[in-house]
């Protein structure tokens, strides 16, 4: 049996988006949607909408459009779509299905929203999944903060880089390589740099006398600056 979502039933809709069963919805879910709304918010809507359609000999039916996203998803998708309350998104699994539908359907509202969400602290706590998942989806911005947030770790030995594609994984690891090279560069002095002490050559110490006080005439000199400069 096809139920119809609470949220999505305006009696003036004129497109029906059905959603794929899942586990936490075993039967499809009906979305009663707006085709101007679609189109504003996803290019790809917007074509599919412009090409010639199937005549519809029934009267008084909206058209369906079978899609494969659970309803849950769709309806996430839907709620960033129209001026509503953003959906509560409360695991990676979640955000990732939003993240590969706001794709799929071309809809760049959703994408910069969820894009954001995707470097939010509870996520970037694992910088190597964050990273996969922005550069899989052509998120550049939030993959190059991402690896920025990957650079105190060991890429090698972290479980999240299962998650990366080969060449995701190559273009990470010369990043860490580079900032390595530059990080040791920095420590090099260069051989025309001497330290301030250096420069002022030998100084004469005196000590005072205790027993019969003023200054001791016999003074000492020594020499100040760094092992590698000193004079």
């Amino acid at each position: 049996m096809i139920s119809i979502s609470p949220l999505f039933n305006s009696p003036n809709a004129d497109l029906v988006l059905r959603s794929t069963p899942s586990l936490h919805s075993p039967q499809p879910v009906d979305f009663l949607v707006h085709r101007c709304a679609l189109s504003v918010a996803s290019p790809f809507f917007d074509t599919m909408f412009s090409l010639p359609q199937a005549p519809n000999d029934a009267k008084d039916t909206r058209p369906v459009i079978d899609v494969s996203e659970a309803a849950e998803t769709l309806e996430g998708l839907l709620r960033l779509i129209y001026p509503m309350t953003s959906p509560t998104i409360k695991s990676r699994e979640q955000l990732v299905l939003l993240l590969d539908a706001a794709s799929k359907y071309d809809v760049p509202v959703a994408l910069e929203s969820l894009s954001r969400l995707l470097t939010e602290p509870q996520y970037m706590s694992d910088p190597v999944w964050v990273y996969a998942t922005a550069s899989r989806l052509d998120l550049e911005e939030a993959a190059k903060l991402a690896s920025r947030h990957t650079l105190g770790i060991d890429i090698c030995d972290c479980s999240s880089r299962e998650d990366l594609a080969i060449y995701d994984y190559n273009r990470l690891h010369d990043l860490h390589q580079r900032r390595s090279q530059a990080a040791l560069a920095l420590l090099q002095i260069p051989d025309d740099i001497k330290c301030t002490l250096c420069n002022l050559g030998p100084i004469t110490v005196f000590f005072w006398n205790r027993n019969g006080g003023g200054i001791s005439s016999g003074g000492q000199e020594r020499s100040y600056g760094c092992d590698q400069h000193q004079t």
